[in-house]
C-alpha cells in the first residue's frame, strides 16, 4: 500500500518543508516514464528512497537494443559528471588518512604545469572557483568526440596555458579540466590508477558492488547499458534504424569516468542521511555551499550543487554525455533521494526529474510558465566580461524542445519563461537545475533596452548589439590562439559560413550563425553534439575571441600569410 502523510502546515504562505510533505504514487511515477520508450528503444532507470527505503526501483526500455536486454534497476549507465562528488570524496577519504589537504597546491604533485595552475588549490579545483582555463572543454571542442584523447593529454595542455578566465575565488565556472588535474593528484598521493583508488577508498567499503570507473567507452563491461542517439529526421520503421550507437572515443575518469547502477546510487544516496563512511567534516564540506572573496555563495559544494528553491534545500548534480544523461537529488529537510540514469540523447533527466518532485510533493513550484507568443528578443554585450547573449524562440539544443523563450549565453541555450517573483522578468525553467540567476530586462519586454544578469553577487549589464548585418564584417583566413594551442580557420562555402577548430589532436567543424555586426553563433554541425559557443570579431579584422559554456574570450590572432 502507498503510504500516506498528513497534510503539510505553511504559515504566511511560506512551505514548511519535512516528511510531511512528501505523498508517493507509484502510478502517477509509471505515468512519469511509461512514454519515454516505446517497445523496441532504449529508456530511462528511476529509483527513489524515502527516509532510507526504496519505494521504487524501475527500468523503462531497453539497455540495449540489438540483445533486447531491458534496463533494469541493476543496468550499468554512465554517470557522466555525478562522478564528481564520488571523486572529491575520494580525496577527502585521503585527506582524512593524512595523507593530503584541502588547501594543498596543485604545484606541490605536478610542479610542471604553468604558473596559473601550479597556484591553484585542490578545493578551488573541486568548487569550480580555480578560475582556470578548461582544458577539456579546449581539446573537445577543437578535436571532436571521435579522437582517443586521454587525461594526460588534458592535463599536459595546463603546461602551456598561461591565462585565466578569471582570478581564483572571484567567480564560478564548471571545469571539467579541474578534474582532469584531480584525478592525476589522487593517483599521485595514492600511489595507484585512479581506479583502483576509487575502488579502495570509495566503492568497496560501500559495498557498491556495480559500481566502477570506466575510462573508455571502447572497453566492453558487463551488464552496461549502450548509449543511443536518435537520428534526426529519420524515417526508419525500426529502432536499431532509428537509433545510432553513441560510444565516444576520449578518456574520461575524475570528471566522468563512473559507471554505477540505480540501486547501487540509491545505496550511496542512503549515505547523506546515515554516513557509515567518511567522517562528519567531510561530508560537512562536500554538501556546504562554496563562498567567492565577495562573500556571495557559488551553492556548489565539492562536487556536489546546493541549492535552497523555494526554501527546499536540495544537494544534486547531473551529467551528461553524447548519447546518455543523468540526474541524483538529495533532499535532507524531506528524506527523499532520487535517481535517474537515461541511455538516449532525446530525454532530459532533469526534467523528468522535476515531474517527480512535482508528483512526490505537496506544493513543489512549478517551471516558469512559457513565455507566450511573444518572446523578448534581442542581442545584447556586456561592454564588462564580453559575453554575449542573445534572446529569442529558436534552438536546435534538444533540451529546450518546447521552449518559447530561449535565452542564449555565450552560444549556450536555456529554456526560460516569466519569472514567478520578480514580473517583468525571466526565469531559467528547472529553477533546481541551475545556479540561482535573475534575469532582468529594462525597458520594452519584447525587446529590452538593457538587459541585467544577476548571478554570484554581481550584476552582469548587456547592452543592445547595433544592428545591422553580419556579413558586413566577417571574419575569414586562419587564425590561432598560442594561449591553447590551438588554431581557428573560417571560410565561406556555397551552404554558408564555416568554422574549422583545430589543434594537435585533430579538428572540429562549425557552422557558424551571424547574430549581430562582427558576432556569430557557432553550431556543431552534429545536433546530438554539446559543444559550441560564439565568436566576436574585433574592429579591425585582426583577432577574433571565442567563447564557450567552460571558457570566455580565447584570444585568436589573425595570421598573416606570407
Amino acid at each position: 500500500m502507498n503510504p500516506v502523510y498528513p497534510c503539510i502546515r505553511t504559515q504566511e504562505g511560506v512551505v514548511e518543508w519535512s516528511p510531511a510533505s512528501f505523498e508517493f504514487d507509484e502510478a502517477k511515477i509509471d505515468q512519469i516514464f511509461s512514454g519515454i520508450a516505446k517497445p523496441g528503444e532504449p529508456g530511462a532507470v528511476v529509483g527513489i528512497n524515502f527516509q532510507g527505503e526504496t519505494l521504487y526501483s524501475r527500468g523503462f526500455g531497453l539497455a540495449d537494443i540489438a540483445s533486447g536486454i531491458p534496463l533494469t534497476s541493476g543496468t550499468r549507465l554512465r554517470l557522466s559528471s555525478v562522478t564528481k562528488h564520488l571523486t572529491c570524496f575520494c580525496y577527502l577519504r585521503l585527506c582524512e588518512l593524512g595523507k593530503a589537504g584541502l588547501h594543498d597546491k596543485v604545484g606541490e604533485y605536478l610542479p610542471e604545469l604553468h604558473e596559473s595552475a601550479r597556484n591553484a588549490t585542490i578545493q578551488a579545483l573541486m568548487g569550480h572557483v580555480s578560475g582556470l582555463r578548461d582544458a577539456k572543454d579546449i581539446l573537445v571542442q577543437s578535436t571532436g568526440a571521435e579522437n582517443a584523447l586521454t587525461i594526460e593529454d588534458i592535463v599536459g595542455l595546463y603546461e602551456r596555458i598561461g591565462d585565466v578566465n578569471f582570478p581564483c575565488q572571484t567567480s564560478w565556472l564548471y571545469n571539467n579540466g579541474a578534474y582532469a588535474i584531480l584525478t592525476r593528484i589522487i593517483e599521485i598521493i595514492a600511489e595507484s590508477s585512479f581506479e583502483d583508488a576509487m575502488t579502495s577508498l570509495v566503492f568497496a567499503p560501500l559495498g557498491l558492488s556495480d559500481t566502477m570507473v570506466q575510462r573508455s567507452d571502447a572497453v566492453a563491461i558487463a551488464h552496461r547499458a549502450t548509449l543511443y542517439k536518435r537520428r534526426s529526421g529519420s524515417g526508419a520503421d525500426s529502432s536499431d534504424e532509428m537509433f545510432l550507437n553513441a560510444d565516444v572515443a576520449f578518456e574520461t575518469a575524475g570528471e566522468g569516468g563512473v559507471i554505477s547502477s540505480a540501486s547501487d546510487m540509491l545505496r550511496w544516496l542512503g549515505e547523506f542521511g546515515r554516513p557509515t563512511v567518511g567522517g562528519a567534516a567531510s561530508w560537512k564540506l562536500m554538501t556546504t555551499s562554496g563562498q567567492l572573496k565577495n562573500g556571495a555563495k557559488t551553492h556548489y559544494g565539492l562536487g556536489l550543487r546546493v541549492n535552497d528553491h523555494h526554501g527546499l534545500r536540495i544537494l544534486h548534480h547531473g551529467g551528461a554525455t553524447v548519447g546518455g544523461n543523468c540526474q541524483i537529488l538529495h533532499l535532507p529537510d524531506v528524506g527523499l533521494d532520487l535517481i535517474i540514469l537515461v541511455n538516449r540523447d532525446d530525454v532530459f533527466s532533469p526534467k523528468l526529474a522535476d515531474e517527480v518532485l512535482r508528483a512526490c510533493l505537496r506544493h513543489f513550484p512549478r517551471a516558469p510558465a512559457r513565455a507566450g507568443s511573444s518572446p523578448s528578443r534581442g542581442v545584447y554585450c556586456s561592454p564588462e566580461s564580453g559575453r554575449i547573449m542573445a534572446l529569442g524562440d529558436r534552438s536546435a539544443m534538444r533540451w529546450t524542445e518546447g521552449a518559447t523563450q530561449i535565452v542564449s549565453l555565450n552560444g549556450v541555450d536555456m529554456p526560460a519563461g516569466p519569472s514567478p517573483s520578480h514580473p517583468g522578468d525571466l526565469e531559467v525553467s528547472l529553477g533546481f537545475y541551475f545556479p540561482p540567476q535573475r534575469i532582468s530586462l529594462v525597458g520594452n519586454r519584447e525587446h529590452p533596452v538593457a538587459v541585467e544578469f544577476e548571478q554570484f553577487g554581481k550584476v552582469d549589464r548587456f547592452l543592445p548589439v547595433e544592428r545591422g548585418d553580419a556579413a558586413a564584417n566577417m571574419p575569414n583566413g586562419r587564425y590561432l590562439s598560442p594561449a591553447i594551442a590551438c588554431t581557428a580557420e573560417v571560410r565561406l562555402d556555397p551552404d554558408g559560413l564555416k568554422l574549422a577548430l583545430g589543434s594537435e589532436f585533430g579538428t572540429t567543424h562549425f557552422i557558424l550563425e551571424g547574430i549581430g555586426p562582427g558576432i556569430w553563433k557557432v553550431m556543431p554541425l552534429d545536433r546530438h553534439s554539446p559543444f559550441g559557443g560564439v565568436i566576436r570579431l574585433a574592429d579591425d579584422g585582426g583577432k577574433l575571441f571565442l567563447s564557450t559554456l567552460r571558457n570566455m574570450n580565447i584570444e585568436f590572432n589573425k595570421i598573416i600569410m606570407d
